[in-house]
């Protein structure tokens, strides 16, 4: 990650995926200082508002609409490995070198 996106700033991000390995992300995320949680997305619409009631943010189904919503720093994707190619070609090049891995960073 670029040190500059750490010096002091703290960090939007957001989350893809809001099933069971999510409460973890959260977790992590809710630790953190230097992490604002700023919306999450799942395509079940009810999962989706749980996760944003439950983590005092906004709920999506569709990630590009909240990618262009929220404008991110970070996205933590938490979907099941086969989906993870879901995020488009136009999103990937700008957020593959920022994306974190919350848990496996020990965030």
């Amino acid at each position: 990650m670029n040190q500059a996106l750490l010096d002091g700033k703290v960090l939007r991000i957001a989350l893809v995926g809001c099933g069971r390995i999510s409460s973890k992300h959260f977790s992590a995320i809710a630790k953190d200082a230097r992490l604002k949680l700023v919306g999450v997305c799942d395509n079940n619409e009810d999962r989706a508002n749980l996760a944003a009631l439950t983590n005092h943010t906004q709920a999506f189904t569709d990630y590009e609409m909240m990618l262009d919503s929220i404008k991110p720093d970070i996205i933590s994707i938490c979907t099941p490995k086969p989906c993870e190619f879901v995020i488009s070609p136009r999103w990937r090049s700008i957020y593959d070198s920022i994306t974190v891995p919350c848990v496996a960073r020990g965030l």
